[in-house]
Parts: structure tokens; sequence; C-alpha cells
């Protein structure tokens, strides 16, 4: 092997690959196979010595110029922050808007790990940057004041302690926002045998922090835990006002009068009907519970505002049955949601039920709960204040004959309605809704003898009127005259799920139908249009959750029936288009 040829300026081989330390000393301090200490000098080479003493000089001398250097950054950049300092408010403002008080502290971490990294949450990471923004963070009790605890047992009783009792100590004195998910089987099942006392021990400083220590500082609670928890929830919370119980099935009867505050009750699957301060309760919202909970809520509760029963299950007991023969007056109820399922249940909620005070009805599901199931819905709707209430529809159907028979016993029961919002997304329904809107003639009505699709006026062009003159048309019936506000909503995803699962009807919620005559727009066109003619509509207004490809034609006719008077709003997503400069307010 031959001599390696050494370098002329530092005597190392030339081939040799030199580290990091020699090449930039200052970004890491010598390590312990530097030169000054892997290579021992000649006793006898009084150079090599002076040498690497050098070394270990100007290694000193570099890293106290690397802290020299790090100290002017650091106070260069606080001389150049104190012009930008910003005010108070302002800056209390940027804080809201990171972490908006209506939305939830949300905790990121779900996996327990051997390394995991801390629990990091907006506000905490807020407080870091300085003690100016933490003074400005903690003075702000509304960053505190709502908190998403997914308990997944990943810390320890001091530590879930420790950070419960900060969010409770800053949100003073607003009362607070909790929504707590426990699942006590995470992460034990299928490792270790389920033993109720032994996971107590994860809990018990959770328990004790929310519903003994502050518990008087919750105002609103979401708990979503096993059923054993449910008793935790008693006198203790003096001022909660609001709270959701998610437990899986309840099948015994909760006694929840002992919370002096109670005023609005969301339950989920319940079969019995828990025990409440009755006359505090202004809003229940029920959801796959059973039917007849929801009609003894009704009975008991009298001062309701806001009722709201989503997807009940039938109930086949004779002796709860029998208790329905009674009239309930609701004075105060001015919103009424309700899933119908075809039952006796339906039926002695419309016939026995009297809400001189409804403002907002939504009713989706099978309506033909009995033979005479018109008439009974006739008689409920005509009691009704017609002139102020705003009907919602989900997919209302009788159940041989589809949507269509309902739909027109709802609205020759309601012919002063003024506002209907759609809540559906199957275009399949949207379109049989609009097309008992738009006023045909009977030469082109789909009920006549004689109507075609080629002789449909939404088949031929948009700006070509009907041959015969308006005078000469018979109109059948017109349903809803003095409509004027018209919306369509997508259903909520997760009550469309809950609607599936239901058993009221099957269909595809995840891909819906869709139809041209929706997705362009044309059918709306022509309902605004065919209002105009027949009606002399004066004024309408059209709410869209999505945006139609609209055909030129289709906004050119838009434009034209503003341009001849007709105030015209017309909203994609909440805001207004841009293509109809002439739209009034």
């Amino acid at each position: 092997m031959g001599a390696l040829t050494g370098c002329p300026q530092c005597g190392y081989p030339d081939n040799t690959l030199k580290t990091t330390e020699f090449a930039q000393p200052w970004l890491s301090l010598p390590s312990a196979l530097s030169p000054v200490e892997s290579v021992s000098p000649h006793p006898a080479n009084d150079e090599s010595t002076l040498l690497h003493q050098e070394i270990s000089r100007i290694d000193s001398a570099v890293r106290q110029l690397y802290e020299e250097r790090a100290a002017r950054c650091r106070r260069l950049n606080e001389i150049q922050s104190l012009p930008a300092n910003l005010p108070f408010n302002i800056l209390s403002t940027i804080f809201e808007f990171v972490c908006p008080p209506s939305e939830y502290n949300t905790s990121h971490q779900r996996v327990r790990r051997n390394n995991a990294k801390p629990l990091v949450l907006p506000v905490f990471a807020l407080c870091a940057v300085s003690s100016r923004w933490r003074k400005v963070v903690l003075s702000m009790p509304q960053l505190w004041a709502k908190l998403d605890w997914d308990w997944r047992y990943h810390l320890s009783q001091d530590d879930t302690s420790a950070l419960l009792h900060t969010y409770f100590a800053r949100a003073s004195p607003r009362l607070f926002d909790l929504k707590l998910t426990v699942d006590e089987k995470w992460e034990v099942e299928n490792t270790i045998p389920y033993v109720p006392d032994h996971v107590d021990g994860h809990f018990k400083a959770l328990k004790h922090s929310i519903f003994l220590e502050n518990a008087h500082k919750i105002g609103i609670l979401k708990l979503d835990a096993p059923n054993r928890w449910l008793h935790l929830v008693s006198r203790p919370f003096t001022h909660l006002s609001d709270l959701s119980l998610s437990s899986g099935r309840i099948d015994s009867r909760m006694d929840l009068s002992s919370l002096p505050s109670l005023a609005h009750l969301r339950l989920t699957n319940t079969k019995v009907t828990p025990i409440l301060p009755w006359k505090q309760i202004l809003t229940i919202h029920l959801v796959k519970s059973h039917a007849n909970v929801s009609l003894e809520l009704l009975a008991r509760c009298p001062n309701l505002i806001h009722f709201h029963s989503q997807h009940p299950n039938h109930v086949r007991n004779e002796s709860i049955i029998q208790k329905l023969r009674f009239p309930i007056t609701l004075s105060h109820l001015v919103w009424l949601e309700w899933t119908c399922i075809s039952s006796v249940w339906d039926d002695a909620l419309f016939r026995h039920t009297h809400l001189p005070s409804l403002q907002r009805l939504s009713l989706t599901g099978d309506v033909s709960w009995s033979h005479d199931w018109e008439d009974v819905l006739k008689t409920f709707l005509s009691r009704l204040p017609p002139s102020s209430i705003d009907l919602e529809l989900g997919y209302v159907r009788h159940f041989t004959d589809g949507p269509v028979p309902a739909l027109k016993t709802l609205f020759r029961a309601l012919p002063e309605l003024h506002s209907l919002t759609l809540l559906e997304d199957d275009h399949s329904f949207v379109e049989k809704v609009l097309n008992l809107l738009i006023p045909f003639p009977l030469a082109y009505s789909p009920s006549s003898p004689s109507f075609s699709p080629s002789s449909s006026p939404l088949s031929s062009p948009l700006s070509s009127p009907p041959v015969s003159p308006v005078s000469n048309l018979y109109y059948d019936v017109i349903y809803l005259p003095t409509l004027h506000i018209l919306s369509l909503r997508c259903p909520d995803r997760e009550n469309a799920k809950a609607k599936d699962g239901g058993g009221v009807f099957t269909r595809l919620r995840g891909a819906p139908q869709q139809l041209p005559t929706i997705a362009e727009g044309d059918i709306f066109v022509e309902l605004i249009r065919q209002r105009r003619r027949m009606l002399h509509l004066t004024a309408f207004h059209l709410d869209l959750d999505f945006s139609p490809a609209w055909r030129m034609k289709s906004q050119e006719e838009l434009i034209a029936l503003v341009e001849e008077g007709l105030e015209l709003e017309l909203l994609e997503k909440s805001k207004r288009v841009e293509w109809l400069p002439f739209c009034l307010v």
C-alpha cells in the first residue's frame, strides 16, 4: 500500500473526508473524537503541543463569539419588535380568530405511545410565544371556556387534574362548555380482561375534577360515556343549563329533577322518560328514542319552545298506547321537528296536539299512519297560523303511493304558506315538489291524459311561451300561491346516517339521484317564470346550497324578469350570484 499524500494545509491525507467539526466549528461543540482529545501529542514534539493548544484556544473563541452573536440577535429582535407591538384589543381580535370562542379546544393526541410528544393545544401555543402574549391570552376567559376532551387515558392522573384545573381556573368567571367522550375499553380491549374497577382507577382524576370539584362551573355538558356514568350528573351541577347524553341505550329512568338550571336536554336512544324539572325545560332533542318518550315529554313540559324528535323507535306496549287519548296544548312551542314512522304515535301527535304559536314545522318520513291520515293532518295544519309558519320538508311520503299524495295534502292545508325549505338532496324528490309548485296549465299538466315530455314547457326553449293565450288556459290546482321564499338545504350527514338506520325507508343516501333540470337550473327558471306570469309575482327569494350550471338562456331569462320589475334574490351557497346585477334585496 502506497504512502498517503498529506494535505499541505493541515497535514491530514487529502482524500480523508473532513467532518463538520472542522468545516464549521461554530455550528456545534467539539466532539469526543476531535483532534484535540483523540490525538496525543508526542512529548518530544513541542510544535505539536503548541498547535493543539492553539486549536483549543480558537475553538473556545469561536464558541464565545457564537454565544455573543446569539445574544446580539435576541437583542436586535427585541429592538425591532418594539415599534411593532400591536395594541391589546387588536391582539385579542387576532387570538379570537385563531382560537374562535365558538369552537372547542380539542385534544389532538389520540394514540398512547412511549415516545409521544406532549399534548399541545392552541391556547397554550399562544401563551408560549412571549410574556406579553401570555398576559393577553390569560385575560381572555372566552378562549378557555370550551373544551372537547376525548378521553383515551393517555395522560396520567396528575396531568389530567392539572390540565382540567388550568382550563376551569382560566375560564372563570364564564360558565364552562365541556364535551366529554369516555371510552373505557379503549386500549385494554383484546389485551387484558375488562375489569370496571381496574379501569376506574384511570378515571379517578377525571371524575373528581369534573363531577365534584368543578361541577358548579359547568354550564353546558355533552357527555358520551357508559351508562354507569350517568348518575354523576346530579345536584353539584347548579349552573348546568344544557345537557346532552349519548351513552348507548338508556334503559333505566334518570332523575334529573335536582338540576335547578336545566333548560335544554338532548337524549339519544332512550327507552324510559327521565324525571325532569318539568316547567323549566325549554328545548328537547330526541334521537332514536322510543316514540312514547316523545309524547310523554310533550305532555309534561308545558313551557317547551323547541321540540325535536328524529327517527323515533316503535313501541308495541298496548298499555302505553291507551294513554294517548288526551289533548296536549303547548302555548309557547315555536319549532316542532318530527320524523313520522307511520304509527299510532304520529296519529296521536297530529290528532291531539294544539300548537297555537308554532312558527316552524319540520317534517320527514312516512305520513300514512292511518286510513284517515289526510283528514287528521289537514285538521292539525288548519289550526296553525298559516301566514307565519315556515315549513321544512325532508323526504315525506305515503307508504304505497310515494311523495306526491303527502305533498299535495300538505300544500292544500297551507294555502297561505310564504316560506318552504326542502331538506333533501335527492333530485327526484325535489323535482316532484317543484313540478307541483309550477302552475302548469291543464294542457301541460303531468296528470293530464294529453301530457307528453315533448309538450312540457320544460322541454321547450325557455324564451318560448305557450302558443295559447294565458287567459284561455285552465289550471286545475295552484299550490301555495303566496309562496315567495324557497330554499334547498342538504340534510345533515349525521342525521342522514340515522335515517338509513331508522328503518323508515331505505335509499342510497351517499349518491342521491341527480337530474339535469335541477343541476342546470332550468326548473327553477320555469318555476319563477310561470308564477310570475300566472300569479303576478312581484318578489321571490331562491336560496340554493349548490351552484347550478346555469345555461346562458336561463341567465338571460332571469335577467329579463328582473328588468321587468321582479324583485329577485338568488343565492348560491349563501352568496348572491354575480351574473344577476339587477337583483334587488
